[in-house]
């Protein structure tokens, strides 16, 4: 959100010093219980995939750089 924030307003990052960390959030994904079994698999399966060849990552990278995946 910072890096986003610095690029909007033409702020270098290099200009930033963190001084404090104002937000922590751990995200979980849920699903209704009347989301057949199926879809939620598929989903993992999904998410799984996009883990092992690296698309999760570049995602996570461009919006949380500098954060440590989850």
């Amino acid at each position: 959100m910072v890096k986003w924030l610095a690029d909007m307003n033409g702020v270098p990052m290099s200009d930033m010093t963190q001084h404090m960390e104002a937000l922590n959030i751990n995200g979980y994904v849920a699903f209704s219980l009347c989301t057949p079994a199926s879809t939620v698999q598929l989903w993992q399966n999904n998410l799984n995939a996009m883990k092992a060849d690296g698309t999760f990552e570049t995602i996570w990278n461009k919006w949380f750089k500098g954060v440590p995946m989850p």
